[in-house]
């Protein structure tokens, strides 16, 4: 199989996996919006979701749908340890995950992701998973350590 044939299967079958991972993500951060005190429960599987586009992604030479999906774990990864969920959180992961669906869309019209909602997302994502947890919106404070 030529280069050109095997990036195309390789995208082909990324943008046919994409589409059942939108729906479990929003599934998944449905279920955590609606039941925050299960995060324990539910981050893990979001972050097996998001890990697997990301790989996927990073296989079909998507950079910037890779790019979000690192970034959107690194929301999520500290609601395990506690971090309460905002609903400006919620309201970025539910975007980010309707910008994955419409990356998919592009991707399959062969058209770029410049301009798209996804990279208008980015910096937003960024920000986000870079934001101390302490200073998180609606983070609840932690106790100092023992000594």
């Amino acid at each position: 199989m030529d280069r050109d044939r095997l990036a195309q299967a390789l995208l082909d079958s990324f943008l046919e996996e994409l589409e059942g991972h939108v729906v479990s993500l929003n599934r998944d951060l449905l279920a955590l919006e609606q039941a925050p005190a299960r995060a324990k429960d539910l981050i893990p599987g979001l972050l097996r979701t998001l890990h697997s586009v990301k790989g996927a992604s990073r296989a079909a030479s998507a950079a910037m749908v890779e790019n979000a999906c690192h970034r959107m774990e690194e929301v999520l990864e500290p609601l395990i340890h506690g971090r309460t969920p905002t609903p400006d959180l919620f309201e970025l992961c539910f975007a980010t995950v309707d910008a994955l669906d419409d990356a998919g869309r592009r991707l399959a019209a062969r058209q770029e992701l410049i301009g798209s909602p996804l990279e208008a997302l980015l910096p937003q994502l960024e920000q986000a998973a870079h934001i101390p947890s302490a200073q998180a919106p609606g983070a609840v404070p932690q106790p100092p350590p023992k000594p």
